[in-house]
């Protein structure tokens, strides 16, 4: 039996190494261990965290009266369209707005030449200043004639001639006045203002023309109010009341008016009637001649489910709202009903939806089911 000194490894093929041999090769092996840029193996981290929440609006679930509704198609008309007119006839010397301008009412729209009416209104002047010293006289001598008249100094005709002419002298000083007034007024006419606030239509009259008495100087259209004329049918028509708040849909967004009037004289062809209904167009996203949905609660009121309009995702599948459940989206099919008021709709879940639950209204056509979300307050 052959005994082997631990200097010697057996190899493969009974070779054997010396201890001394080994060692470069274990060294090399432990630098490549500990030399920069080549990484351990490291475990992943614990709770890494996944992509943020997507940003959202959302809205409350909640229980209305609503009522069965008929849409009916109508036109937005504006409340006031005018042509401004001038009540000077003069010279324009300059038109101080252009076409779509926004004007507030009383914002100056021409000045007038006003040399004519000045002349004028100097000469009144004089007239009236004349006219006052002349009763201031006559009253005078009409208050001599009265103290001499008891010691029968002057006659009574001498009295009654005076008393005349303080008479005379009054209606003269009023027709001065009345003429200082008209052409004072004139003067203030001659920087004709916008009689209500709108948006500048047309121009009508430009510098250098002559505008005569009664002529355009622009058309005017107001824009802070819209009325939307709806015809409708004669079964209809009755159950409509004036001051019923109802939705108009256009393609500027959805608006809440109010039924304004409700005109009982109607088209005996059609059998239709004018129902008037106010939309406030603070935003002027609302134009005269736009087409306008109006839905109109024709049924008896009952209470429902609404969620805001914008919360419903419509596509070829059906439509369906995201209620936000502990941080995340879940969809929820629902079959859209009745308009309720302030833009909301009733909704008839296909699965578990409640008055009080959150909906998401803005963002809602990018989320996935179960997708972590966000909404600022």
């Amino acid at each position: 039996m052959s005994t082997r000194s631990n200097t010697d490894l057996g190899g493969p093929h009974g070779r054997t190494f010396p201890t001394s041999a080994r060692l470069p090769v274990l060294l090399l092996a432990a630098g490549l261990l500990l030399m920069p840029g080549v990484p351990a193996a490291q475990p992943p981290p614990k709770g890494a965290a996944g992509p943020p929440p997507a940003t959202v609006q959302v809205d409350k679930v909640t229980r209305q009266s609503v009522r069965e509704g008929a849409t009916l198609v109508g036109t937005a008309e504006s409340f006031q369209t005018s042509t401004v007119a001038s009540v000077v006839a003069a010279r324009a010397v300059e038109l101080l707005v252009r076409t779509g301008d926004r004007v507030q009412q009383g914002a100056p729209l021409l000045k007038l030449d006003t040399t004519l009416t000045d002349i004028g209104l100097r000469q009144a002047r004089a007239r009236a200043e004349a006219a006052r010293v002349g009763l201031s006289q006559d009253e005078s001598d009409l208050k001599v004639a009265l103290a001499l008249l008891p010691q029968e100094a002057v006659s009574t005709d001498l009295v009654a001639a005076r008393q005349r002419n303080v008479a005379r002298a009054q209606q003269e000083l009023a027709e001065s006045e009345t003429e200082v007034e008209r052409l004072t007024y004139l003067m203030e006419q001659s920087t004709v203002r916008a009689p209500f606030s709108g948006v500048v239509a047309a121009e009508l009259a430009q510098a250098g023309e002559w505008v005569p008495a009664g002529g355009g100087i622009v058309r005017l259209v107001e824009m802070g109010r819209i009325r939307v004329r709806v015809w409708v049918p004669e079964h209809i028509v009755g159950r409509i009341r004036v001051g019923d708040k109802v939705p108009v849909s256009t393609e500027g967004g959805e608006f809440s008016g109010t039924v304004q009037a409700v005109i009982p004289e109607g088209d005996p062809k059609s059998r239709t009637f004018p129902v008037e209904v106010a939309v406030s167009n603070k935003g002027g996203k609302l134009f005269a001649g736009m087409l306008a949905s109006v839905t109109f609660g024709v049924g008896n009121s009952e209470p429902a489910l609404t969620v805001p309009r914008d919360a419903v995702v419509t596509s070829g599948s059906g439509s369906l709202v995201w209620k936000v459940v502990d941080g995340a989206a879940v969809r929820v099919p629902v079959t859209p009903g009745r308009d309720g008021s302030g833009g909301r709709v009733e909704v008839r879940p296909m699965g578990e939806l409640k008055e009080g639950d959150t909906v998401i209204t803005r963002g809602n056509e990018r989320v996935r089911d179960g997708q972590a979300v966000a909404a600022p307050r």
